[in-house]
C-alpha cells in the first residue's frame, strides 16, 4: 500500500474520530460546544427533523484536522428508520458523479436534499483554506447510518474538489451503493481514502442487498487480533475477506463499540 487511497490515518486519529462519534451520540446541539471545548472547536451543527440527520463539523488546530461527524440511528426515531429502510438504489443525477453510480435512496436523500452537502462542503473548504488555522487533513466519520452518510458525502466532495484529499473513517457502516459506486470510489477517486472499521461479528456491514456492492478497505477488529482487508474483496496482491466472514451476524456487536 503506497497511494493516498491506501493509506490509513494514524491510530490516535482513528481513536479521536471514534470519540467524536460517541460525543455526537450522547449530546444535543446546545451542549456540544461545552463538551468539545479544550479539544475541538465546533464549526457547524446540522439538525434536520425531516430526514432525522444530525451532524457536526469540528476542527483542532493542535491535531491539524477538520472532521465532519455524522450521528448514527436513534433507536426510537421514526425518521431515522424511514431513512435506513428506503433501500432502493437510485441514480444521483449530479453532474460530478458518474452516471453509472447508484446510491441507497434514503441516504442519498439525507445528504443531498436537505442542504447538508452544500453547507458541509462550504464549511470544510473554508476551514482547510484558512491560513490562520493551518489545518492539513479533512476527515468524514460516523457510526452505522452516520458512516454511510460520511462515505457518500466524502466521495462527492472528492469528486468535486480534486485538489483536496478526503479521508473517510467509518464504524459499523452499511453498504451504500452499486458496482458503479464501488468502481468510482476505489479506482477513480485517487484523492479519497476509505477505511471501514467492523467490530467482530457485527452484522450490519456484512449485509449485501440486491445490487449492492462493498466499497473501501475493511479493518476487522477481532477479540485477539485485527485484520485489514484490501477493498474488502481484495486486489493489488492483497487478500479480501473470506467467504466465512459473511456468515457472522451480531446486532449486539454493532452497538457495543
Amino acid at each position: 500500500m503506497g497511494t493516498f487511497s491506501d493509506t490509513l490515518a494514524p491510530k490516535d486519529t482513528c481513536a479521536d474520530l471514534m470519540s467524536l462519534t460517541d460525543i455526537l451520540e450522547d449530546e444535543d446541539g446546545d451542549s456540544l460546544g461545552g463538551i468539545l471545548s479544550g479539544n475541538y472547536t465546533l464549526a457547524t451543527y446540522f439538525d434536520d427533523p425531516t430526514s432525522g440527520t444530525q451532524a457536526m463539523i469540528v476542527y483542532s488546530k493542535d491535531k491539524r484536522f477538520a472532521a465532519a461527524v455524522f450521528r448514527s440511528t436513534e433507536l426510537f426515531s421514526l425518521d431515522d428508520w424511514k431513512t435506513n429502510l428506503n433501500i432502493d438504489l437510485v441514480p444521483t443525477g449530479i453532474p460530478s458523479i458518474p452516471a453509472d453510480v447508484e446510491l441507497h435512496e434514503g441516504y442519498f436523500d439525507a445528504v443531498f436534499n436537505h442542504g447538508l452537502a452544500e453547507l458541509f462542503e462550504s464549511k470544510l473548504i473554508e476551514l482547510i483554506n484558512d491560513p490562520a488555522l493551518d489545518l492539513e487533513y479533512i476527515y468524514l466519520t460516523g457510526h452505522s447510518m452516520g458512516g454511510a452518510l460520511a462515505h457518500i458525502l466524502g466521495s462527492y466532495l472528492a469528486g468535486k474538489n480534486n485538489d483536496l484529499n478526503f479521508r473517510v473513517i467509518t464504524f459499523g457502516q452499511p453498504n451504500v451503493g452499486n458496482s458503479g459506486f464501488e468502481n468510482w470510489t476505489e479506482n477513480i477517486l485517487t484523492n479519497l481514502s476509505v477505511f471501514r472499521f467492523v467490530n467482530r461479528n457485527d452484522v450490519v456491514p456484512r449485509i449485501l442487498g440486491f445490487r449492492y456492492r462493498n466499497a473501501g478497505h475493511v479493518f476487522h477488529i477481532q477479540k485477539r487480533k485485527s485484520t485489514l482487508y484490501y477493498n474488502q474483496d481484495g486486489g493489488n496482491g492483497y487478500a479480501g475477506v473470506p467467504t466465512s466472514w459473511y456468515l457472522a451476524g451480531s446486532l449486539l456487536q454493532h452497538t457495543s463499540w
